[in-house]
Protein backbone atom coordinates (compact mmCIF):
# COMPACT_ATOMS: atom_id res chain seq x y z
CA UNK A 1 0.00 0.00 0.00
CA UNK A 2 1.02 3.40 -0.26
CA UNK A 3 -0.03 6.70 1.41
CA UNK A 4 -3.24 8.65 0.33
CA UNK A 5 -1.51 11.57 -0.71
CA UNK A 6 1.04 9.42 -3.04
CA UNK A 7 -2.12 8.30 -4.61
CA UNK A 8 -3.37 11.52 -5.01
CA UNK A 9 -0.93 12.21 -7.47
CA UNK A 10 -2.29 9.45 -9.67
CA UNK A 11 -5.72 10.70 -9.90
CA UNK A 12 -5.01 12.84 -13.77
CA UNK A 13 -2.46 9.49 -14.34
CA UNK A 14 -3.79 7.21 -17.67
CA UNK A 15 -4.97 4.18 -16.83
CA UNK A 16 -4.04 1.11 -18.66
CA UNK A 17 -6.97 -1.95 -18.77
CA UNK A 18 -6.58 -5.46 -20.38
CA UNK A 19 -10.32 -4.86 -21.90
CA UNK A 20 -12.59 -2.67 -24.13
CA UNK A 21 -15.27 -2.91 -21.31
CA UNK A 22 -12.84 -1.87 -18.35
CA UNK A 23 -11.93 0.84 -20.43
CA UNK A 24 -15.48 1.75 -21.63
CA UNK A 25 -16.55 1.74 -17.39
CA UNK A 26 -13.75 4.14 -16.38
CA UNK A 27 -13.80 6.89 -18.82
CA UNK A 28 -17.72 7.25 -18.53
CA UNK A 29 -17.17 7.81 -14.49
CA UNK A 30 -14.46 10.06 -15.12
CA UNK A 31 -16.78 12.02 -17.34
CA UNK A 32 -19.57 11.49 -14.91
CA UNK A 33 -16.77 13.11 -12.14
CA UNK A 34 -16.16 16.10 -14.36
CA UNK A 35 -20.17 17.36 -13.46
CA UNK A 36 -20.02 19.07 -17.23
CA UNK A 37 -22.25 18.94 -19.75
CA UNK A 38 -21.89 15.75 -21.90
CA UNK A 39 -22.73 16.27 -25.17
CA UNK A 40 -22.82 12.79 -27.89
CA UNK A 41 -21.88 13.28 -31.31
CA UNK A 42 -23.19 10.98 -33.46
CA UNK A 43 -21.73 10.45 -36.81
CA UNK A 44 -23.01 11.20 -40.26
CA UNK A 45 -23.62 7.40 -42.51
CA UNK A 46 -23.93 6.69 -46.38
CA UNK A 47 -24.80 3.31 -47.10
CA UNK A 48 -27.22 0.88 -46.07
CA UNK A 49 -25.85 -0.66 -42.60
CA UNK A 50 -22.53 1.91 -42.36
CA UNK A 51 -23.85 2.56 -39.13
CA UNK A 52 -22.45 -0.87 -38.26
CA UNK A 53 -19.33 -0.05 -39.55
CA UNK A 54 -16.41 -1.45 -36.89
CA UNK A 55 -14.30 0.93 -35.65
CA UNK A 56 -11.21 -0.13 -37.36
CA UNK A 57 -13.60 -0.81 -40.62
CA UNK A 58 -14.29 3.19 -40.76
CA UNK A 59 -10.58 4.19 -40.20
CA UNK A 60 -10.36 4.80 -36.34
CA UNK A 61 -13.81 6.86 -36.77
CA UNK A 62 -16.40 5.90 -34.42
CA UNK A 63 -19.87 6.04 -34.29
CA UNK A 64 -20.53 8.10 -31.48
CA UNK A 65 -18.73 10.47 -29.09
CA UNK A 66 -19.79 11.06 -25.97
CA UNK A 67 -17.46 14.08 -24.84
CA UNK A 68 -17.24 17.24 -23.03
CA UNK A 69 -14.50 20.08 -21.95
CA UNK A 70 -11.94 19.03 -19.84
CA UNK A 71 -12.02 15.37 -21.00
CA UNK A 72 -8.82 13.85 -22.21
CA UNK A 73 -8.74 12.55 -25.55
CA UNK A 74 -6.59 10.49 -28.07
CA UNK A 75 -6.12 10.93 -32.08
CA UNK A 76 -7.55 7.84 -34.05
CA UNK A 77 -5.71 8.65 -37.21
CA UNK A 78 -2.50 10.54 -38.48
CA UNK A 79 -3.38 13.66 -39.21
CA UNK A 80 -0.06 16.00 -40.13
CA UNK A 81 2.89 13.57 -39.38
CA UNK A 82 5.32 15.55 -39.62
CA UNK A 83 4.09 18.26 -37.17
CA UNK A 84 3.37 15.27 -34.73
CA UNK A 85 -0.32 15.09 -35.13
CA UNK A 86 -0.41 10.93 -35.36
CA UNK A 87 -2.43 8.31 -34.35
CA UNK A 88 -1.90 7.96 -30.78
CA UNK A 89 -1.69 11.87 -29.71
CA UNK A 90 -3.14 12.76 -26.59
CA UNK A 91 -4.70 16.18 -25.12
CA UNK A 92 -7.75 17.57 -23.06
CA UNK A 93 -10.86 19.14 -24.85
CA UNK A 94 -10.34 23.18 -24.68
CA UNK A 95 -14.32 24.20 -26.01
CA UNK A 96 -16.19 22.59 -28.41
CA UNK A 97 -17.85 25.05 -31.03
CA UNK A 98 -20.49 25.06 -33.68
CA UNK A 99 -20.50 27.09 -36.82
CA UNK A 100 -22.40 30.15 -36.17
CA UNK A 101 -24.32 31.31 -39.39
CA UNK A 102 -27.84 32.32 -40.25
CA UNK A 103 -29.28 30.28 -38.42
CA UNK A 104 -28.69 30.91 -34.87
CA UNK A 105 -31.39 28.47 -33.48
CA UNK A 106 -28.66 25.11 -33.83
CA UNK A 107 -29.28 22.88 -30.93
CA UNK A 108 -25.80 20.94 -29.88
CA UNK A 109 -27.56 17.79 -29.39
CA UNK A 110 -28.41 17.27 -33.16
CA UNK A 111 -25.96 19.14 -35.04
CA UNK A 112 -22.26 18.04 -35.61
CA UNK A 113 -19.67 20.69 -34.00
CA UNK A 114 -17.92 22.35 -36.87
CA UNK A 115 -14.44 21.84 -34.58
CA UNK A 116 -13.04 20.61 -31.30
CA UNK A 117 -10.35 22.48 -29.84
CA UNK A 118 -7.45 19.91 -28.25
CA UNK A 119 -4.63 21.45 -25.91
CA UNK A 120 -1.94 19.06 -27.14
CA UNK A 121 0.51 17.49 -24.72
CA UNK A 122 3.03 16.25 -26.78
CA UNK A 123 5.17 17.86 -29.20
CA UNK A 124 3.60 19.32 -31.62
CA UNK A 125 5.73 22.14 -34.44
CA UNK A 126 2.69 23.28 -35.97
CA UNK A 127 0.20 26.17 -35.54
CA UNK A 128 -1.90 26.95 -33.22
CA UNK A 129 -4.90 28.92 -32.13
CA UNK A 130 -3.44 30.05 -28.65
CA UNK A 131 -1.59 28.14 -26.21
CA UNK A 132 -3.24 27.57 -22.77
CA UNK A 133 -2.37 28.47 -19.45
CA UNK A 134 -0.11 25.23 -19.16
CA UNK A 135 1.50 26.74 -22.19
CA UNK A 136 0.23 24.05 -24.40
CA UNK A 137 -0.93 24.65 -27.89
CA UNK A 138 -4.36 24.46 -28.80
CA UNK A 139 -5.26 23.46 -32.17
CA UNK A 140 -8.65 22.42 -33.81
CA UNK A 141 -9.93 19.09 -34.79
CA UNK A 142 -12.38 18.94 -37.61
CA UNK A 143 -14.34 16.34 -38.57
CA UNK A 144 -12.79 13.50 -40.94
CA UNK A 145 -14.81 11.65 -44.19
CA UNK A 146 -14.01 7.65 -44.19
CA UNK A 147 -15.22 5.40 -46.94
CA UNK A 148 -15.01 1.28 -47.17
CA UNK A 149 -16.65 -1.10 -49.04
CA UNK A 150 -19.00 -4.32 -47.40
CA UNK A 151 -20.24 -6.65 -48.81
CA UNK A 152 -20.22 -4.85 -52.14
CA UNK A 153 -21.30 -2.04 -51.09
CA UNK A 154 -19.86 1.18 -50.78
CA UNK A 155 -20.16 2.83 -47.42
CA UNK A 156 -19.03 6.09 -45.40
CA UNK A 157 -18.86 7.62 -41.85
CA UNK A 158 -18.25 11.38 -41.32
CA UNK A 159 -16.95 11.88 -37.37
CA UNK A 160 -14.49 12.88 -35.29
CA UNK A 161 -11.02 11.38 -35.53
CA UNK A 162 -10.63 10.89 -31.50
CA UNK A 163 -11.71 8.58 -28.81
CA UNK A 164 -12.11 9.66 -24.99
CA UNK A 165 -8.77 8.62 -23.37
CA UNK A 166 -8.98 8.90 -19.54
CA UNK A 167 -8.26 4.67 -20.18
CA UNK A 168 -6.55 2.72 -22.69
CA UNK A 169 -6.25 -0.52 -23.77
CA UNK A 170 -3.16 -2.33 -24.09
CA UNK A 171 -2.82 -2.55 -27.92
CA UNK A 172 -4.15 1.58 -28.01
CA UNK A 173 -0.44 1.96 -25.61
CA UNK A 174 1.45 0.45 -28.16
CA UNK A 175 4.40 3.16 -28.48
CA UNK A 176 3.15 5.74 -26.13
CA UNK A 177 5.78 7.10 -23.68
CA UNK A 178 4.47 8.73 -20.49
CA UNK A 179 5.09 10.55 -17.16
CA UNK A 180 2.43 8.66 -15.06
CA UNK A 181 0.04 5.35 -15.56
CA UNK A 182 -1.63 3.37 -13.44
CA UNK A 183 -1.57 -0.21 -14.82
CA UNK A 184 -4.90 -2.38 -13.13
CA UNK A 185 -3.47 -6.04 -12.87
CA UNK A 186 -7.25 -7.31 -11.56
CA UNK A 187 -7.09 -9.50 -14.50
CA UNK A 188 -4.96 -12.58 -14.15
CA UNK A 189 -4.91 -13.61 -17.78
CA UNK A 190 -3.75 -9.75 -18.62
CA UNK A 191 -1.15 -9.42 -15.34
CA UNK A 192 2.49 -10.50 -16.93
CA UNK A 193 1.32 -8.44 -20.59
CA UNK A 194 0.25 -5.64 -18.44
CA UNK A 195 3.00 -5.75 -16.18
CA UNK A 196 5.64 -5.29 -19.11
CA UNK A 197 3.22 -2.49 -20.55
CA UNK A 198 3.24 -0.35 -17.53
CA UNK A 199 7.25 -1.17 -17.25
CA UNK A 200 8.28 -0.41 -21.06
CA UNK A 201 5.94 2.95 -21.28
CA UNK A 202 6.96 5.16 -18.78
CA UNK A 203 9.71 7.68 -18.45
CA UNK A 204 10.87 6.65 -14.66
CA UNK A 205 9.32 3.94 -12.35
CA UNK A 206 8.20 6.68 -10.04
CA UNK A 207 5.80 7.59 -12.39
CA UNK A 208 4.29 3.93 -12.72
CA UNK A 209 1.48 2.78 -10.07
CA UNK A 210 0.13 -1.06 -10.19
CA UNK A 211 -3.48 -1.62 -8.62
CA UNK A 212 -5.37 -4.55 -8.19
CA UNK A 213 -9.46 -4.37 -8.33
Amino acid sequence: RIPREQWRDFDDALRIYGTHKEVDRYNLKKLEEMNRPVIRIIAEHTGRKAKEGAFDEAGGLLPEIAICKGAKVMLTQNLWVEKGLVNGTMGDVFDIVWEVGMDSNIDPRKTMPQMILIEVWEEYDGPYILRSMRNRPIIPIFPKMNSWTSRGTQLSRRQFPLIIAHAITIHKSQGMTLDKVVIDLGVKDFAVGLSYVGISRVRSLSGLLFEAS
